[in-house]
């Protein structure tokens, strides 16, 4: 089961109906109530995001200073690219290293399961109670999943069960966790900690530089683990200096940052699956 599931997040990955292949897998309910309690606050700061981005967008059209037409409501195309995007990341940080201790540590039984299980909880969560100008987006705007379950064989009654399933799961996380909102701060960030994208670990976020006139994070110094690898890094003294562009959070390792390298790439699947099967 472990192998299979590797073998097919790799699959769904390169597909073409990425990441909305990911979306209709099957999934226990215990699972995804476990993954919801990461997808909800995530999805919270998402959806600000957008809602800023196309804020902006809008205005720059206005202005004429923006190649981007004015999105007077929403734009079903850059958010599919956007959802992609953010799937991607996530996706990635599974297979990077899908046996990873700390995501073994962080999620027990349910880890195998993340990229499906974490990936539906987020994508739902972001289309939940979602509004742009005051009217309502859902995932039926951005894309439309009977059509997607045609093309993956699945019968189509398990699209609207799996609507409704994470409707529930939602609203019964939102509730419980209500008063969570991950805030970047540098009070928050200090002690948070950091691995390189293939699961190794770097160490923990020791001190935040920010630019006292935007607020913007100019450097974020780590102090290393004993034996992590700093080759690629800036140090200062025994600590490593990292480009905060080059890093994003990470729900698979934890309440983690993974720190991005352009040139490195995914592992074959083979290299990944070395072990019998479980």
């Amino acid at each position: 089961m472990k192998n299979e599931l590797i073998e097919k997040a790799f699959a769904y990955y390169s597909s073409h109906l990425f990441p909305w292949n990911f979306l209709l897998e099957p999934v226990s309910t215990e699972t995804l109530r476990h993954y919801m309690k990461y997808a909800v606050p995530m999805s919270e700061k998402i959806k600000e995001r957008l809602k800023a981005l196309i804020e902006s967008f809008t205005i720059d059209a206005l202005d004429g200073d923006s190649g981007i037409e004015g999105l007077s409501s929403f734009d079903p195309l850059f958010l599919r690219k956007f959802i992609t995007e953010i799937s991607r990341k996530a996706v990635r940080d599974f297979l990077i290293d899908p046996e990873n201790s700390f995501a073994k540590q962080e999620h027990g039984k349910h880890y195998i399961y993340y990229p499906f299980a974490y990936l539906q909880c987020l994508i739902f969560s972001i289309f939940e109670d979602f509004r742009i100008g005051g009217e309502r987006i859902s995932l039926s705007d951005i894309v439309d999943l009977k059509e997607i379950a045609k093309l993956l064989g699945c019968p189509i009654p398990q699209v609207a069960k799996k609507e409704y399933l994470m409707h529930q799961l939602y609203h019964e996380i939102k509730k419980k966790t209500s008063f969570w909102t991950i805030c970047i701060s540098g009070k928050w960030l200090v002690g948070k900690r950091v691995f390189y994208e293939d699961g190794k670990i770097i160490g923990r976020f020791h001190q935040i530089f920010f630019d006292q006139k935007t607020g913007k994070i100019l450097q974020i110094i780590a102090r290393p683990e004993p034996g992590a690898d700093l080759s690629p890094l800036v140090k200062i003294g025994n600590n490593a200096v990292l480009e905060p562009q080059r890093l994003h959070l990470s729900n698979f390792f934890g309440d983690a940052f993974i720190y991005e390298f352009i040139d490195r790439e995914l592992p074959d699947v083979e290299s990944v699956i070395l072990d019998d099967e479980e």
